[in-house]
């Protein structure tokens, strides 16, 4: 995320009443805290959430994210009341679960306010309704618990003498067998997997091998194939999608590149250290660099070009004015990552170009952070008295 201004204190804060209130406002802030004053002029803004809402199936299996708007739809003692656009989830998040917000200023048009919640919670949408886990860090994703589904092989009449037909059929689904071979095929056309529990609650799929093929219970809501939509629909989807994908990647790569940026920092204003040694975050006047001791990550970019380009060199850190290091060439080879952005159904992701590493925003702050740690051991080996 891009830097907040409420963790810069005032010039003064030790004199007269005003300025310790002003103080105490400073050191909530520095805490995380919001300023509540100032969330309320945010009021009826749209919102995109990080940590990115994890969005799971009826099982509590987690589907494809999407980074949708939220809408702020009141600010109350209580908290902030946000809706999801898209799905109409709705939650009260308290004071102590809102982090920070920044603003967006490229899609804050038309008179409508637009920006990034970052949160210290993590929230799950459900099919009905939602849940909220607290982070670790703020705007750091929890994943999920994984979801246990055992296979139980049954014979054909399975279905039936358990009365597992009959439920389905009175919820209004059509049931029955299918060879493995086929079942991509029919997902196409709407059916899916019985997933159901067993005595013992866990979840379980049911297989039938007796004759032919292995084959698979398989379920599909009546009328399903009246509203499946055609291959047309299908890539009319997928076109819109594409397009989407385009205009986000031109609007949002270079705040981005300022997420990354701030994840990575992270790492210092949190005070993670390696063998003892901190790690810096070095706002330099033509770069910024995270620092380990002698190692260094320095980001790139953005370029002035259309589009814009970015960039990470990992190497010795730069020696500092007036001073130089004996070795004129450090002795561990650097590394030169040139970073290709791209908008993937609605998310970010980024290639190394050099080594075609793809991953997300997150993804890509971990491979920094292992690259420089790794730069670190190499040179710790070769000059141990010096780190």
């Amino acid at each position: 995320m891009l830097g907040r201004s409420a963790n810069t204190a005032p010039a003064n804060t030790d004199v007269g009443g005003g300025s310790e209130r002003r103080a105490a406002s400073v050191f909530v802030s520095q805490f995380g805290i919001m300023n509540w004053d100032q969330m309320k002029k945010n009021l009826h803004a749209r919102v995109q959430l990080k940590p990115t809402p994890h969005r799971l199936d009826e099982y509590g299996g987690k589907l494809p994210a999407a980074d949708d708007d939220w809408l702020i739809e009141e600010v109350s003692g209580d908290g902030v009341r946000i809706k999801n656009l898209r799905t109409h989830h709705t939650t009260t998040l308290g004071k102590d679960h809102i982090y920070d917000y920044v603003s967006n200023p490229d899609r804050s048009q038309g008179g409508l306010k637009h920006g990034f919640l970052t949160l210290k919670v993590q929230i799950s949408l459900k099919p009905h309704g939602l849940s909220i886990t607290p982070t670790v860090r703020p705007g750091e994703s929890v994943e999920p618990a994984p979801v246990e589904i055992v296979e139980k092989w049954v014979s054909m009449d399975y279905p039936a003498r358990s009365r597992l037909k009959a439920k389905l059929e009175a919820a209004g689904y059509s049931v029955k067998w299918a060879w493995d071979t086929k079942l991509a095929d029919l997902g196409l056309k709407g059916w899916e997997v019985v997933i159901e529990p067993d005595a013992q609650g866990v979840l379980t799929t049911f297989r039938f091998d007796e004759v032919g093929p292995h084959q698979t219970l398989i379920k599909r809501k009546d009328g399903e194939d009246r509203n499946h939509k055609s291959s047309f629909d299908d890539f009319i989807d997928d076109r819109n999608q594409r397009k989407r994908d385009i205009e986000k990647l031109a609007s949002g790569a270079v705040l981005e590149w300022a997420h990354l940026k701030d994840l990575t920092g992270n790492l210092a204003r949190i005070g993670k250290n390696i063998d003892g040694h901190r790690f810096q975050w070095l706002p330099e006047p033509n770069a910024e660099l995270l620092v380990l001791n002698y190692s260094s990550a320095t980001f790139l970019g953005p370029s002035r070009t259309t589009p814009p380009k970015f960039g990470v060199y990992i190497d010795r850190r730069p020696p500092g004015p007036g001073a130089m290091y004996v070795e004129d060439k450090s002795p561990v080879p650097s590394k030169r990552w040139t970073l290709e952005p791209q908008v993937e159904h609605g998310e970010f992701c980024w290639t190394i170009r050099e080594t075609g590493w793809t991953g997300t925003t997150k993804d890509l702050a971990d491979e920094i952070a292992k690259a420089i740690v790794a730069h670190y051991d190499q040179y710790k080996a070769i000059f141990p008295q010096a780190v």
